[in-house]
């Protein structure tokens, strides 16, 4: 493959699923690649090139098990379809790329086994200059594995610890250590998010295209399933203007297969809109972005990563989210998000940055409608603790980036309040009570809507439930509850959802009296918060708040220095 580079590959012996692996994104490309672009099979039998675009499909060539074939980049989508027996498939590029080295930050809060794992599949990537693991709990400098690992990989691992300040704190503390080699892009990694080599190799090698065609770019992953490896579930994001909400940015609007037909998954991954952030469960920034833009916001949890984004975009970066790679990572289930007390901080949070950024007082408006969803499907604890989360937001803004080391046991504090008044009732209800399974589905949702909202009017007393229904936590969706007395979520700890009329109007009227307090002090509050936004994403913010100096920027000076702490290599 003399004068070419592999862009992405696909063999029968590495198990990868072949659909996704060997789908090849070219409207993710066609701006950056330096030169023509080929693909080359092994098979039995003559293999099908098939193009796809605006819901298109052609067969553009037979590919046969010989030379590399040239390809058009006219399609959107190219993928191969053998009818024989296909060992390997790689596409690749007529230039030579020099990826840049990485540096890997990775924070923890004591997951020992995790990060074991996550730094030796790191340290084996010839592709990863440093990694840096930075462990807000404690215990993680001491550990032997990874001190082996370290003595096994001289200067390419340093353990940090520090208290816990929440996901921006961990992340903010590795980009102040990755000043040390400030030549290398970095990338943000969940500790329990897996990135196989080749996945991090194709987005290094996108970024390297990107920055020899002058273009400044941020690579985020698609998110597949841990427990179910080959269910993709999240593709590209976008924070939607209109509400400051964070929503997809491509038609992949359910979980589906990456063994699905190659038709179905291109149409799935088609954009809708330009991505704006992505996750940091694995999002690679180019040489110099951390400098530029800036440290992340000061808040405990949540909303850090989509700001940045938002940042970057602002500072001229694309986001690409690539088909074709991905992080495995645990699922969220709705009931272990929402319901719990990262809830609270995530809607404290998404209200006071939306603030920060001038957003229009739309997002008060879709705070209240997703109250009414929250209120007439049963979850009143969430519907109190975002209240509080609104009232917080409202009254000033001197938490902002004060309260990282108190701002988790602010949150549990509000959530347990809420969800310690659950009615008795429905402690009550055992597993031997009569089930009716859900009949009205996600189609049915007005009709259900104008059910449930019947149930709350005035005059209507709590009653013995009737209509009980169950769900699982993986699977319950909020229109599940709607019409319903009662609905016991499966394999998750929390009482039944009981329908209390009185408590659920006690609950619309906060929700619209809390909500339009903090629409007539926004334009304060906009600029207050944005005040502190800037402040908050100075490096000497968060030198302060975790008690370390910041390196030298001068590169030279830099180059191999880091910030005093509890640093070890």
């Amino acid at each position: 493959m003399s004068g070419r580079t592999l862009l992405q590959s696909w063999s029968d012996r590495d198990g990868a699923p072949r659909h996704w692996a060997t789908l090849f994104p070219v409207s993710h490309w066609r701006e950056v690649l330096p030169g023509d672009l080929f693909v080359e099979v092994e098979a039995a039998a003559p293999v099908r090139l098939m193009g796809r675009s605006r819901g298109r499909t052609v067969c553009l060539a037979i590919v046969s098990d010989a030379e590399p074939l040239r390809v058009a980049t006219d399609e959107d989508w190219l993928w191969l379809e053998p009818e024989g027996e296909m060992r390997a498939v790689r596409w690749s590029v007529g230039a030579p790329l020099a990826p840049d080295p990485i540096t890997a930050i990775v924070p923890t809060i004591g997951r020992i086994a995790e990060t074991r794992t996550q730094v030796a599949s790191f340290l084996g990537s010839g592709l990863i200059d440093l990694v840096i693991v930075i462990d807000q709990m404690g215990g993680i400098a001491e550990d032997p594995v990874l001190a082996e690992l370290a003595r096994e990989h001289p200067g390419r691992l340093r353990l940090v610890e520090q208290g816990n300040f929440g996901g921006s704190g961990g992340y903010a503390r590795g980009m102040i250590e990755s000043f040390a080699r400030p030549g290398n892009a970095v990338l943000l990694s969940d500790d329990d998010a897996r990135l196989e080599p080749e996945v991090l190799r194709r987005m290094a090698l996108h970024m390297a295209c990107a920055r020899a065609a002058g273009v400044d770019e941020i690579l985020g992953t698609p998110l597949l399933d841990t427990e179910d490896p080959q269910t993709l579930r999240i593709g590209a994001e976008y924070v939607r203007a209109r509400d400051f909400f964070w929503t997809k940015a491509d038609s992949l609007f359910t979980a589906r297969t990456t063994e699905a037909d190659a038709e179905g998954l291109a149409d799935a991954l088609d954009l809708i809109h330009a991505p704006n952030y992505a996750g940091w469960w694995g999002c690679l920034l180019p040489p110099g972005a951390v400098a530029r833009l800036g440290a992340p916001l000061p808040l405990f949890l949540k909303w850090d990563d989509a700001e940045y984004g938002l940042r970057a975009r602002d500072a001229g970066y694309r986001f690409t989210v690539l088909p074709g790679t991905g992080v495995h990572h645990p699922r969220w289930d709705t009931t272990k998000t929402l319901w719990s007390w990262s809830g609270v901080l995530s809607q404290r949070n998404r209200l006071a940055v939306a603030a920060a950024r001038g957003a229009s007082r739309g997002v008060l408006a879709s705070s209240v409608a997703h109250q009414v969803k929250h209120i007439l499907s049963l979850q009143y604890a969430v519907a109190e603790s975002w209240n509080e989360a609104a009232r917080a937001v409202a009254r000033d803004s001197s938490w902002f980036g004060q309260d990282l080391l108190r701002a988790r046991e602010w949150a549990v504090r509000v959530w347990d309040r809420a969800q310690g008044r659950t009615d008795e009732r429905a402690l009550a209800l055992v597993p031997g009570t009569p089930v009716e399974a859900p009949a009205d589905r996600r189609e049915h949702r007005l009709r259900a809507a104008a059910s449930a909202l019947g149930k709350i009017l005035p005059g209507r007393r709590p009653a013995a439930p009737r209509t009980i229904r169950e769900a699982g936590a993986a699977d319950y969706a909020w229109w599940d509850s709607l019409g319903a007395d009662a609905i016991r979520i499966l394999d998750h700890p929390g009482a039944p959802l009981v329908l209390d009329p009185a408590r659920a109007r006690r609950l619309l009227v906060r929700t619209v009296t809390d909500h339009a307090r903090l629409a007539l002090s926004w334009r304060r509050r906009s600029w207050e918060y944005a005040s502190r936004a800037r402040s908050g994403s100075e490096w000497e913010t968060w030198a302060a708040l975790l008690g370390i100096t910041i390196p030298v920027r001068d590169d030279e000076e830099r180059a191999g220095s880091a910030p005093r702490g509890e640093a070890r290599a």
